[in-house]
């Protein structure tokens, strides 16, 4: 339980930080928010920096831009959360849902790197390991 609510810790500072960039649209906030903000979403803040270093004025556009992406990826894992939902017992279509929902060897819902991680159960396995920094929770 412990690990579970730190992970849960963790993972709500980092969307907050996330959150904290797309509010503001500034340099300081990706600057400030930046490092707690790429344990979820590590493209986006390495693409937001280079922007930063590269084409400054276009930071506006660029996190309109991964605001969409970042929707887009929730809408599909909603989706699929649902169908796996309404799945019943013998339904043939559950664990295609499932497996577009998360599949360790594919691309998939979850691990979509605009995916911003609703609840610790949507954690994939790099995510846990940038959330924990590669170390293991106390108990």
């Amino acid at each position: 339980l412990g690990a579970y609510v730190e992970l849960s810790s963790r993972r709500a500072k980092s969307v907050e930080a996330w959150q904290t960039i797309v509010a503001e649209r500034s340099r300081d906030a990706v600057l400030e928010c930046g490092v707690r903000a790429s344990r979820l979403l590590p493209g986006a803040v390495s693409q937001l920096e280079r922007v930063l270093a590269q084409r400054p004025a276009t930071l506006n556009d660029t996190i309109a831009r991964m605001m969409a992406r970042v929707d887009a990826a929730r809408r599909l894992a909603d989706d699929l959360e649902s169908r796996v939902e309404r799945c019943e017992r013998g339904c043939t279509r559950g664990a295609l849902y499932a497996a577009r929902l998360y599949d360790p060897e594919l691309p998939s819902a979850w691990s979509d790197p605009f995916y911003v991680p609703q609840r610790v159960t949507d954690l994939v396995p790099e995510r846990l390991r940038a959330l924990t920094d590669g170390h293991e929770l106390a108990d």
